[in-house]
This record gives structure tokens, C-alpha cells and sequence, in this order.
């Protein structure tokens, strides 16, 4: 049988990746669509609510030039948009969804780097299979995991921690997940950009947007003064997107002018791990994106702000990569010493690295590409014929 003849024998797969509200997510779903739209027994959509996540895909689009997928846009019905005026997009999805369930319901599987399809968790008689692409590389410990990701039907996982915690939860199953590692390695800025016109350690301070664990509430314009007065460090001012996302917080003059500050509240570099990978020194609360900083191990300090009992406490094993403040005025003196305390943090950097994520010669986009045909192929969603299978 010719490739042709093979080809016409079925209707290529309907599989939508889906991307609501912010820009956080993006990485952690889209190497895998690029890379599972390689196989012509599928046609790959990706939607996005945002222009922001829009622009941002079609950026990563251009990482893979042979790619298949069509990129559109989900637009919030007009009776909705006054809401806009009171909520962000990200706290939308519902409605989005809602105003394009008939377009949805067109396909046979529907992956989301989010726990936000509960929508279709809900329907009676649901064809549509659900797949997982958990984002971040650390478990929900500190917050409780969604019960809405009980509903999946497939779980793509970043690493062994996050896979065992959500077998202990009896989220998962040994069955419905796997681990595929990080896709957001497969599509970033790897090497360090030049930000500042001088020599000096660069620090990046990356507040989580959590109220009851985050750094920026109590001490954010502390920090940033305190910076605007060093002529030691210059600072990438990089919060999660997710903090500024629902209002603009003030930001103390002398640090909006100050030459050895840069401050990024809403762009890509947020996500895109560039400032992970320029700065020498992070400082910081609770974030996942810690787990990005020491893919190559430096120097951090984390900001005990909120006087936690964090010592063994689940969620908070993070704070043992390096040194731990209760004190703003400690700051200064942590930083000048974290390069030699460093010494002792390394190796328990490196064994917290290897329990997040799994690195591999093939990457987690194709992993991740391959799982879903795989999983497809024992649903009985798509014809077996590996002759259309991803290289």
C-alpha cells in the first residue's frame, strides 16, 4: 500500500491544545504540539484567549519553521467583555469556553497546561478525552492540589517528584500518567543576555504572586530600595506574571531610575527563563521557577517575610537550596556571602534538580508527543499506522 493510499483511509485526528488567560503556561504545553504535529494522522490546533498568549505562540511557532498547527484566537463574546472591566482574562475560561463549546466538541482530545477545562469535566456523555500538561516542575504541596485534575483522562508529568506526589494523592495512576520531562527546556533562552553596562553580580529578585506566601506584599518596595542604594549588585526585578496581571502596584521612584535596576512586570522575558539564565544570584519566596534558576547551580536566598515554620515542612524543601532570611535588613549580608555559602548548597541543588525533572538526548516536547499518541492509540482515537509517527 502507497503512503497515499494509506493516508486516505482515515480522517486525520482532531487534538486542541488550549491556552486561556496568561502567558505563564505557554511553554509548558506548546514544544509538545509543535513536535506532535509532525504526524499526519493528526491536525493540531492551538487556541489562545489572549493577545498575549497569541503573540507568544506564534514567537514559539517560529522555533519549529516545519511545523503543522494552526494558531487562532478565541475572542470573549461582545456581552461579555464588560467583565473585562472587573476581572482579568485569566478568570474568564468558563465563559470562553462556554461560547466555543460546539467549535471544542469537534475534537477528540483537548490538552491544557492548566486545570481549566473543568467545563467539559461537568458534561454527561463526554467524548472529548482531556490530557494534563501539568505546568512547573514542583508539586502542589504548598497550595493543595486542584480537584478539578481528578477529572483527566492523561497526566504529562515534568519529573519524579511531581509523579509520585500525585500518585499519593490518588490523582493519578501508574495507567493515565507519565513523566515526559520539562517542555519548557525545549523552547527558551539558554544563554545569558546583557542587561546592565558594568561588571557587577546580577540579581534576580522573583516574587510569587501568592498573597499568604509572597515576598512582594511585605518587603517588595524594601527590596527595591535597597538595591537602588547598592553600588554592589545591579537587579532584574522579574515577578511572576501573575502578580501584575490584575493591577499595577506602585514601584518607589529611585528604583524605576536607578541604572543597576530592571524591571519587567507584564513581557515574555518572564517566562522565557532569559532572566534565569543571566542572573548569578536569585532571591525569591516560593516560586516553581527556582527549579529553573539551578538547571545550572548558583547562589539563592529566600525571603522568610511571613516568619514560617518551614523547616520540614511539606512545600518548603525549595528553601533548603540555599539561605534563608527573616530579616530584610539581612539581605545585603546574605548576598555578600551566598557565593561562598554556595559551596555547601551545590550538591543539594543538583539532587533536587534530578527528582524535578528528567533530562534526556530526546526532549520533552517529543516525549510529550509521543505519550499522547500513544495514549490515543490505546483509546482507539487513532489508526495504527507508524509510518506517520514523529521522527
Amino acid at each position: 500500500m502507497s503512503r497515499q493510499e494509506s493516508v486516505s483511509k482515515f480522517s486525520p485526528v482532531n487534538i486542541g491544545f488550549i491556552f486561556l488567560g496568561h502567558i505563564a503556561h505557554i511553554h509548558h504545553a506548546a514544544p509538545i504540539a509543535f513536535e506532535l504535529s509532525a504526524d499526519t494522522r493528526v491536525c493540531i490546533s492551538m487556541f489562545a484567549s489572549s493577545r498575549n498568549c497569541l503573540e507568544l505562540l506564534k514567537d514559539l511557532s517560529k522555533k519549529y519553521p516545519e511545523n503543522r498547527c494552526k494558531i487562532e484566537f478565541l475572542y470573549l463574546p461582545w456581552y461579555k467583555r464588560p467583565l473585562l472591566l472587573l476581572k482579568e482574562m485569566e478568570y474568564l475560561t468558563t465563559d470562553i469556553i462556554k461560547a466555543y463549546t460546539n467549535t471544542l466538541n469537534t475534537f477528540s482530545i483537548l490538552v491544557t497546561p492548566h486545570d481549566n477545562l473543568e467545563y467539559f469535566l461537568n458534561r454527561n456523555n463526554r467524548n472529548i478525552k482531556l490530557i494534563a500538561s501539568l505546568h512547573g516542575m514542583e508539586s502542589e504541596q504548598r497550595f493543595g492540589i486542584p480537584p478539578k485534575y481528578g477529572g483527566y483522562d492523561y497526566y504529562l508529568l515534568p519529573g519524579p517528584a511531581r509523579y509520585q506526589h500525585m500518585l499519593d494523592n490518588k490523582i493519578t495512576t501508574k495507567i493515565n500518567s507519565t513523566i515526559i520531562g520539562y517542555p519548557k527546556f525545549d523552547a527558551v533562552n539558554k544563554e545569558p543576555v546583557l542587561i546592565f553596562k558594568n561588571d557587577r553580580p546580577v540579581v534576580v529578585y522573583a516574587p510569587h504572586w501568592n498573597k499568604d506566601l509572597s515576598s512582594w506584599y511585605p518587603w517588595g518596595n524594601e527590596i527595591l530600595k535597597l538595591f537602588a542604594a547598592s553600588r554592589k549588585y545591579n537587579l532584574i526585578f522579574a515577578p511572576h506574571v501573575k502578580l501584575f496581571s490584575a493591577r499595577t502596584y506602585p514601584i518607589p521612584k529611585e528604583a524605576r531610575y536607578s541604572a543597576n535596576i530592571y524591571i519587567d512586570t507584564k513581557g515574555f522575558g518572564l517566562v522565557d527563563m532569559t532572566y534565569m539564565n543571566t542572573a548569578d544570584i536569585y532571591i525569591g519566596d516560593v516560586s516553581s521557577q527556582i527549579c529553573e534558576f539551578i538547571c545550572t547551580p548558583r547562589p539563592c536566598v529566600f525571603l522568610n517575610c511571613h516568619q514560617m515554620q518551614y523547616k520540614n515542612r511539606p512545600g518548603f524543601e525549595m528553601w533548603e537550596l540555599g539561605d534563608v532570611i527573616s530579616i530584610i535588613d539581612d539581605l545585603i549580608p546574605a548576598l555578600d556571602s551566598s557565593s561562598v555559602r554556595h559551596r555547601q548548597y551545590q550538591a543539594v541543588q543538583e539532587k533536587y534538580f534530578e527528582n524535578r525533572t528528567i533530562m534526556s538526548e530526546i526532549s520533552a516536547g517529543k516525549s510529550g508527543a509521543t505519550a499522547i499518541l500513544e495514549y490515543a492509540l490505546s483509546e482507539n482515537i487513532l489508526p495504527e499506522n507508524k509510518e506517520h509517527m514523529p521522527l
